[in-house]
């Protein structure tokens, strides 16, 4: 009986490093499944967020509303029209004008000339700016500035100054 030595056996199982293609495709094929898997529920966290900031919109929206019909005892109209006296009846304002000092926008309430068309020079750009508590981020039809998402039925609301007399309705 003749010892070998150790160098001269040959080894049966060799130590490789890495993973086999076989290993590889089992990882990937676990990771895409949770992938599957996590995917939906961020979408649902992600639609559950916007929905629910909708609905902080309305909820200030109602607020100011609310603010606004306890300081001038009564709520806004949905719109004012011009003045019969000067033969002008352009659109003037709608209700959102009336409740920017309690959306936190009182400056933009400030410059608004309650004397002028909203197509007047000063008006019209401050009615093209995008205030997000008036659009929903779900809105698809809100594409640029001025955008309005939500809407006040104001029956008989529109208003026009007659005969030296404000807020007369039409």
């Amino acid at each position: 009986m003749t010892l070998t030595s150790v160098e001269s056996r040959p080894e049966r199982h060799s130590r490789r490093a890495g993973l086999t293609m076989l290993e590889l495709l089992v990882v990937l094929s676990v990771i895409g499944l949770l992938l599957a898997l996590v995917l939906p529920a961020i979408g649902q966290a992600r639609a559950a967020a916007r929905r629910s900031a909708c609905q902080n919109n309305l909820r200030q929206l109602g607020l100011a509303m609310q603010m606004s019909a306890d300081t001038h005892r009564r709520y806004p109209a949905s719109g004012h029209w011009g003045d019969h006296e000067r033969g002008d009846f352009d659109p003037y304002r709608s209700w959102v004008v009336d409740l920017l000092p309690w959306l936190d926008q009182a400056t933009l309430y400030e410059k608004w000339n309650l004397r002028e068309s909203c197509v007047a020079t000063g008006n019209f750009e401050i009615g093209q700016r995008r205030l997000e508590v008036l659009v929903c981020r779900d809105d698809d039809s809100a594409q640029g500035g001025g955008d309005l998402s939500y809407v006040v039925n104001g029956g008989w609301g529109y208003t026009v100054a007659w005969n030296g007399v404000a807020d007369c309705p039409v």
